[in-house]
């Protein structure tokens, strides 16, 4: 019980302060704009209920990602392009995926799907299908359920 609780208090610390830019760069360091002590693989979420939501859309020559718990409402394109728990790149993605429990949930939500419930998506929406293999393969590999929806 005191686990979960440190698990929540984790979480939401990061949901409240945040993590608005966590980039990977060449020489092998995060940049993380809000911490500069804040290393991505000490994080770890706790079990959501509903599992968890990512939606992606492209920044320039790369990928953003965002994780969010997955509730029963549609988040709107300015709740999701503004979460705190995002990432820039595969690799930093991989990091938070990996801080998951064991055979969580993770909805992976397309621009189709979000067109379908009638939501403004701006940019959202899947990144080329061998990035999706590489990450549905990463979480079959840590027994996470990842489902993808275009």
């Amino acid at each position: 019980m005191m686990r979960k609780a440190v698990y929540f208090l984790i979480l939401l610390f990061v949901i409240c302060f945040g993590t608005t830019c966590c980039v990977k760069t060449d020489n092998n360091e995060w940049n993380i704009s809000s911490f500069d002590k804040l290393r991505l693989d000490t994080i770890i979420f706790p079990h959501s209920m509903k599992g968890w939501e990512l939606y992606s859309w492209p920044v320039g020559s790369n990928w953003k990602y965002s994780l969010m718990v997955g509730t029963n409402s549609v988040k709107t394109y300015s709740s999701i392009t503004n979460n705190h728990i995002s990432v820039t790149g595969e690799d930093s993605l991989k990091v938070f995926l990996s801080r998951l429990p064991f055979q969580e949930e993770v909805l992976w939500l397309g621009k189709d799907w979000l067109a379908s419930m009638q939501v403004d998506f701006g940019e959202i929406q899947l990144p080329p299908r061998s990035i999706q293999i590489d990450i549905k393969e990463f979480c079959d590999n840590h027994n996470l359920k990842l489902t993808i929806i275009e």
